[in-house]
């Protein structure tokens, strides 16, 4: 079985700080953009909404020693049986 999924990952001083994951489907997508320019515009205030776009379409912001990335994934899950 393969998991989809859309991946909003912060590393702060280049270390894993949190990833927060949505299924990958219309929804989850539309959450997952929410959370990541909520991120960036807690960084930087002052971006305007095209910048932001720019951001969203590049995928990862790089602000002082954080670093904000969203992603899609795949990953398998391993299911085992107990009989």
């Amino acid at each position: 079985m393969k998991l989809n999924t859309v991946n909003v990952i912060t590393l702060v001083g280049g270390v894993l700080n949190s990833v927060v994951s949505f299924s990958d489907d219309t929804e989850g997508n539309k959450e997952a953009e929410a959370l990541f320019l909520k991120l960036v515009k807690l960084d930087d205030e002052e971006l305007d909404d095209e910048t932001l776009d720019d951001i969203l379409n590049d995928g990862i912001y790089e602000f002082g020693d954080s670093e904000h990335v969203i992603s899609h994934s795949m990953s398998e899950e391993v299911i085992l049986e107990i009989q």
